[in-house]
């Protein structure tokens, strides 16, 4: 890999790509009917991406879960960190392996997948359709098109759905907070219910982006002023970065990246798992800083959150919970009746 950083770049496009393994690289040689070495660098891959990281650039060991970390998030943070000690070059090296990623992962969920199913009469794709997930919300597959970003560089894959005529017209159907609005009605929480109960929706994120915000990045920040962002007014001249990529944003564009990258995974993080682990990974928070957002946010949300702890109660009393249609999820092994089962099995198993 060291030796790999030396070699000189090559002023033929072909000839740089092929210096290691890539997908532009590898469709292009593909293309021109050149073969490739085996064995080529991989530079996205785990083990390189750490050895440049860690060894090459000398930052500091970076963890997520409990083991050393190299994605994107990761890299953001470092990017942050170069920032404040104004190491140039080191930025320059993150931010060019940050595009690479980029491309390779463009290549690899849309460009490669859409191209290889495309129907060569219709030009057209056909997913597959099912709804096995365990939440029962509708799957795609053979591609997926619920993978198309909203935003940052793979956006304009977006404008591969065109419609068939003149005549026609794209309708989009969007479902993505319906297990809040199910929440907010089955516990009758009066801040979800300002939010929830008209129509078009209010906002129920940027409260809780504010919140986690105001735990480390911007100490003091409050609803009121994050809602400034939105309209470009910056009064106490916060620095306001992208939290994934360290990337300088307006007021506009922060307001933005904040609220679904920060509130919108708050607010679908703590209903699915009860903490905040994943979007303190985004804003790089200690365990305790974690913590101290879980509490804002149950805060917000105290009612909710007095239906979610009895909600799961009535799960270990009763071995199941009644879900909106009728039907019950069962669970029996949360039961009174298979704990004391269990446990004459063990006491049984220890007289012998």
């Amino acid at each position: 890999i060291e030796q790999w950083t030396l070699e000189a770049d090559s002023e033929d496009d072909f000839e740089q790509c092929r210096q290691f393994s890539n997908p532009i690289g590898n469709a292009w040689a593909d293309e021109l009917g050149v073969k490739l070495p085996d064995g080529r660098l991989n530079l996205t891959h785990y083990y390189a991406m750490r050895t440049i990281l860690y060894d090459l650039l000398g930052h500091r060991l970076m963890y997520v879960d409990g083991k050393v970390g190299s994605d994107a998030d990761v890299r953001g943070r470092m990017v942050l960190n170069y920032e404040k000690t104004g190491e140039e070059k080191h930025l320059a090296v993150l931010r060019c392996l940050q595009e690479m990623a980029d491309i390779e992962q463009r290549m690899k969920l849309y460009l490669t997948p859409y191209t290889q199913l495309m129907d060569p009469e219709t030009s057209h794709v056909y997913p597959s359709l099912s709804s096995r997930l365990a939440s029962r919300r509708m799957a795609a597959s053979h591609p997926n098109p619920m993978q198309l970003s909203k935003r940052g560089s793979s956006t304009y894959i977006r404008g591969f759905y065109l419609a068939d005529d003149d005549e026609s017209v794209l309708i989009s159907a969007d479902w993505s907070s319906v297990e809040l609005v199910l929440i907010g009605d089955m516990s009758g929480d009066p801040e979800f219910h300002k939010v929830f109960g008209q129509l078009p929706y209010g906002d129920l994120h940027s409260g809780a982006a504010a919140d986690g915000l105001a735990v480390k990045h911007h100490p003091g920040l409050t609803i009121e002023e994050f809602m400034g962002f939105k309209f470009g007014s910056n009064p106490n001249n916060r620095r306001l970065v992208d939290p994934s990529t360290g990337k300088e944003l307006s007021p506009e564009k922060f307001f933005k990246v904040a609220r679904t990258d920060v509130g919108k995974s708050s607010s679908f993080n703590y209903w699915y798992s009860g903490s905040l682990s994943t979007a303190g990974q985004v804003l790089g928070w200690t365990s305790e800083q974690m913590w101290e957002a879980v509490d804002r946010y149950r805060q917000r949300f105290a009612v909710a959150e007095e239906w979610r702890v009895n909600l799961q109660q009535e799960a270990v009393e009763n071995g199941f919970v009644t879900l909106p249609d009728g039907h019950r999820r069962m669970r029996p092994e949360a039961t009174i009746e298979w704990f004391g089962e269990m446990r004459a099995k063990m006491l049984s198993l220890n007289a012998t």
